[in-house]
């Protein structure tokens, strides 16, 4: 990852034969991500990964430009791509989450 030069944010996916395509398609993900923070990337790998939700902990608060290709059938995979393209490690760890819980419902007494 390089400290953004970008002047606009843009996040572009690219299809199995390079043509950009408005969202990704099948196990063979490439992404082209300007001006992009590590929020932002946590929230795509958590809606691209199917991995369930993250937690960053990298301390890291500018943007960056990156490109980042995986393939889950054929690899690498997405774990190792953030690993060996961007330098950051996916690890799994319990962390406190807060939730929601509805126990009961009821109708509404009338007014």
């Amino acid at each position: 990852m390089h400290t953004s030069t970008s002047e606009d944010e843009k996040l572009t996916f690219f299809g199995p034969n390079g043509e950009e395509v408005s969202k990704p398609m099948g196990k063979a993900i490439r992404v082209n991500a300007r001006k992009c923070s590590v929020s932002a990337l946590k929230n795509l790998v958590e809606f691209l990964g199917d991995i369930g939700q993250g937690v960053d902990k990298t301390g890291l608060t500018g943007v960056y430009d990156f490109n980042l290709s995986w393939n889950e059938e054929d690899g690498p995979s997405l774990a190792s791509a953030l690993r060996d393209q961007l330098g950051l490690q996916l690890r799994a760890e319990k962390v406190p989450v807060v939730r929601f819980i509805l126990d009961s419902a009821q109708k509404p007494t009338p007014n």
